[in-house]
């Protein structure tokens, strides 16, 4: 339960700038293209971060870990918000992917450890919807304090990258306070961190093809949670209506987390897992063919919502089946690919957006059907490896 409401408050606090960040960058005169350079550069830092904390958590000292990591992100928030230069913001928003890994990669272990084999998928459901509730509030929250910038006669949107990094601050103290740390298996043997890093690429083939499909899931995901917030502000939406949209988006994860997650698990993986994703690809895909967006998005689009929030414990579940009582560097492996999946995304995704808005939005749900198929033949390899 307590990792359940960190995970939360994590949310809100590594989200609350998310609302006023395309505006932000505007407002500093920078060209759109390095929005989408900003967020695959936090990514980036996932990417270096996630099987590192993943690794060294193995080892114990997780609330160590998770501590200093956010102690990093609110470091790297503060530059990025205060600095106005391009350069430096790469540099803080790497630097704040970096931080922000721990907490992703370390609690996602800590579940793990502590579930058993019958209620895995059932915590890892809570785990993933308090993350997007969380989240969600923290949309709303920063979509709010956007409010603020007239009251307080501000220039810019600084002041709410400031109000996140305090928050963050206060909520490494809490972990600091609140986690204790599992017992840990000693290794009979030392094993150097560069073999745990080159283990990587001695993965069989299966665990590969579904790390590939994970990678290509993330890239859809990610695009469209990140581009829906250039699409409110280019549709002439105040960053208050994007928070409300989110909010609302995080309760219907809450509910499926709650209520439809669990009895999902009670069916056959393989075929619940596959057709599910298919009316997630569908749903998103046809979101976005009609002119009235916003009672689409209220609508057809909260079905898309149901299938990624049920997407995640599916697949961290299965990857936990590739785990021998090493699962900080499982998830540490699964993070890095996500990390990934979450710099090409935007990348990628920004090209298509920039000539065509509701073209890049179906090319995210054709990803999600060619992710699916490559898991698929992930968890058939895996059955007669």
């Amino acid at each position: 339960m307590i990792i359940l409401i960190l995970t939360l408050i994590q949310g809100i606090a590594h989200n609350l700038a998310h609302p006023i960040t395309p505006s932000f960058v505007s407002s500093l005169g920078i060209d759109d293209v390095m929005f989408g350079i900003f967020f695959a550069s936090m990514s980036l830092g996932i990417v270096l971060g996630a099987p590192f904390w993943g690794i060294i958590s193995d080892k114990g000292h997780q609330k160590t870990w998770i501590v200093l990591g956010n102690i990093m992100y609110a470091i790297g928030q503060l530059i990025y918000g205060y600095s106005e230069d391009v350069t430096w913001m790469v540099f803080a928003r790497i630097f704040s992917g970096i931080g922000a890994a721990s907490g992703i990669t370390i609690f996602a272990a800590l579940i793990l450890i502590y579930s058993t084999r019958d209620r895995v998928g059932r915590n890892l459901a809570l785990f993933g919807g308090a993350l997007t509730l969380g989240a969600s509030l923290g949309y709303f929250l920063g979509g709010q304090l956007s409010v603020l910038q007239t009251m307080i006669h501000a220039t810019s949107y600084q002041y709410v990258f400031f109000i996140q990094s305090l928050l963050t601050l206060i909520y490494a103290l809490l972990i600091f306070i609140l986690v204790k740390n599992p017992t840990i298996k000693k290794e009979t043997r030392y094993i150097p961190f560069y073999r745990h890093i080159l283990s990587i690429f001695k993965m069989p083939f299966y665990q590969w093809a579904f790390y590939i499909g994970l990678l290509l899931a993330t890239m859809s995901f990610t695009f469209v949670s990140k581009y829906l917030d250039v699409y409110f502000r280019d549709l002439g939406y105040d960053p208050s209506v994007l928070g409300t949209f989110v909010l609302f988006t995080g309760f219907i994860s809450l509910i499926t987390s709650l209520l439809i997650v669990p009895k999902l698990f009670k069916l056959k993986f393989k075929l619940t897992f596959f057709v599910f994703t298919l009316i997630g690809a569908l749903a998103l895909w046809w979101t976005f063919q009609f002119n009235q967006i916003l009672i689409s998005l209220y609508t057809i689009f909260s079905i898309y919502i149901i299938v990624k929030t049920a997407h995640q414990p599916f697949e961290q579940s299965h990857i936990s089946t590739f785990a021998n009582d090493d699962f900080g560097r499982i998830m540490g492996i699964r993070q890095l690919f996500i990390g990934l999946g979450m710099i090409l995304g935007p990348i990628l995704g920004s090209l298509i957006y920039a000539s065509q808005r509701k073209l890049s939005f179906e090319i995210a749900s054709y990803l999600i059907v060619l992710s699916i198929l490559l898991m698929m033949l992930s968890i058939k390899k895996q059955k007669s490896a």
